[in-house]
């Protein structure tokens, strides 16, 4: 298989037979031209994911981090939730790490038990106003 190119039009036809090729170039040297095809591009570098646990930097909550090339994806939901957290496959993190994190949350409090505390408090507290617009 060849390229040819044709130089009065600049048209280039891809994928001659070989044998029809050497023919038309030889037949009219100077209409029909060989074109070198180019190189295919290298293949990009396969990504390989890595994960860590962080922390948040303003709400101060620990996550777990997918870091894949430039993107970086992160979890805070359930540690038993954690191997699915990134759609499987090779976004699987190690059981290692997800027992790093499901170590870093057993002391994190749940956000909405800490909420139902502060307002049964309240509303226990016969110091702070039921309706406080009435």
């Amino acid at each position: 298989m060849a390229d040819i190119l044709i130089t009065s039009t600049g048209r280039i036809f891809k994928q001659i037979d070989g044998t029809l090729a050497a023919v038309l170039l030889e037949m009219f040297p100077a209409a029909v031209e060989r074109v070198e095809r180019e190189q295919p591009a290298p293949a990009a570098p396969r990504l390989t994911p890595r994960f860590s646990i962080t922390k948040a930097l303003y709400s101060g909550k620990i996550r777990l981090a997918l870091h894949i090339g430039h993107e970086e994806l992160f979890y805070t939901g359930p540690a038993e939730h954690a191997s699915n957290a990134f759609g499987g496959g090779l976004r699987t993190p190690p059981d290692d790490v997800i027992a790093q994190y499901a170590a870093a949350m057993k002391n994190v409090p749940d956000p909405i038990v800490e909420w139902a505390k502060r307002n049964d408090a309240k509303s226990l507290d016969p110091n702070v106003a039921q309706n406080p617009r009435r």
